[in-house]
C-alpha cells in the first residue's frame, strides 16, 4: 500500500518524504512495537489507559480527546 500511495504522490507532483519506502516503514514499526507500544499495557494496569476511537470523523475525535483532557 506504501508503495502505491507513494507512486500515486509522485504522478500527481507531490512530494514525499525521503523516508516514505518500505525499509524505514519496518524501522519506525519496530521501534514502535519495542518502545511504545508496551506502555499501553502498563497504563492499563494503573487504570489510566484511555481508548479513542481513530477512525471517526475529525470533529468526533477532537471532542473525544478534548473530553478526556478536560478542555471541553
Amino acid at each position: 500500500r506504501m508503495e502505491s500511495r507513494v507512486a500515486e504522490t509522485r504522478a500527481a507532483g507531490g512530494q514525499v518524504r525521503a523516508d516514505d519506502n518500505p525499509e524505514s516503514f519496518r524501522r519506525r514499526l519496530g521501534e514502535y512495537r519495542e518502545k511504545t507500544a508496551p506502555l499501553a499495557s502498563y497504563y492499563a494496569g494503573i487504570g489510566e489507559l484511555k481508548k479513542v476511537d481513530g477512525m471517526a470523523g475529525i470533529a468526533a475525535v477532537t471532542a473525544a480527546i478534548d473530553g478526556l483532557l478536560g478542555a471541553g
